[in-house]
């Protein structure tokens, strides 16, 4: 057997060492390049999906929420304006029915302005904000026609028709407020 005998010199052993290293070198350049890549490309979509989904919040306040945030403001002092009505005496039926009539135009006219609208932009957030006023609305109705109930007296007043009204208004601007889309 013979055995083949590489002879190296210190010079030829740095040249290896120094292609190896450059070899290692490149490698790693390039895993960090693809790396750096695909973080920079997740990044990207994560601000392009950020920016659009602001852009779209924006159009909603802009379009929808500002221009429209009147008649919502006006349909809540209108409801509880009617306690202008029972200042002296309850009204009898046929001003019940004009009182009540009054704040369902109210409401139509909220959901025909505002409403219908926001069920363009996002659903949810328009079949939440008339379920509440929907059901504030028939809270308002049943105390109008209870004969048992005396909106003229300013305590029931307040139980029965402010402090609804109050909720369901806090309920609605927080939930306007809180919308992120």
């Amino acid at each position: 057997m013979k055995f083949i005998c590489i002879s190296f010199s210190i010079q030829d052993l740095s040249a290896i060492a120094q292609a190896v290293s450059a070899a290692v070198s490149l490698l790693l350049a390039i895993f960090i390049f693809i790396y750096q890549r695909r973080i920079d490309k997740a990044a990207k979509k994560e601000d392009s999906s950020t920016h659009d989904r602001d852009n779209r919040l924006d159009l909603i306040r802009q379009i929808i929420i500002v221009p429209n945030i009147n008649i919502l403001s006006t349909f809540y002092k209108s409801i509880i304006d009617i306690q202008k009505r029972y200042k002296t005496s309850p009204p009898n039926e046929i001003e019940k029915i004009l009182i009540n009539d009054s704040a369902k135009d109210g409401f139509y006219e909220l959901r025909r302005s505002f409403i219908h609208l926001l069920h363009a932009a996002d659903i949810s957030l328009a079949n939440e904000i008339e379920t509440n006023i929907s059901a504030l609305l028939d809270n308002v109705t049943q105390s109008i026609f209870d004969d048992a109930v005396d909106l003229t007296d300013p305590k029931i007043f307040e139980r029965k028709i402010y402090s609804p009204v109050r909720l369901s208004q806090t309920t609605v601007y927080g939930l306007i407020m809180s919308y992120k889309g």
